[in-house]
């Protein structure tokens, strides 16, 4: 059975085999506190498609394509670090090109765009 879901309280409580952050996580403000500290929504599997990183520190960028706000585009090297610390290990990794992140060019060399799976040990 599958079930998608876009609010925070429709996940918790519920098990999930694979938990989709499909291109959605850098619109989460305080995803750390709200997603990867609260251990009642992840699965034993989390895939991130499409989701711009950064290779440095996270920042803020702004988007202006059929959705126009902000997005934070986290740390990659952080967020590998805070799945780590919760029992997890990548087992896929792709990049995306980055002109297909909707993000300005003077971002690119700073930034990719991956798919990355997670998996509890």
């Amino acid at each position: 059975k599958i079930s998608m879901i876009n609010t925070i309280n429709d996940i918790e409580n519920n098990k999930f085999d694979l938990t989709i952050f499909g291109s959605s996580s850098q619109y989460i403000k305080d995803f750390y506190g709200t997603v990867i500290n609260n251990e009642s929504i992840l699965s034993n599997s989390i895939l991130f498609t499409h989701t711009p990183l950064s290779l440095g520190k996270e920042f803020v960028s702004s988007q202006s394509t059929a959705w126009v706000g902000e997005k934070t585009i986290r740390d990659y090297s952080e967020l590998i670090d805070k799945l780590k610390e919760k029992g997890y290990k990548i087992i896929f990794k792709s990049n995306i090109p980055n002109q297909k992140n909707s993000m300005g060019q003077e971002y690119f060399k700073r930034t990719i765009s991956a798919n990355i799976l997670f998996k509890k040990n």
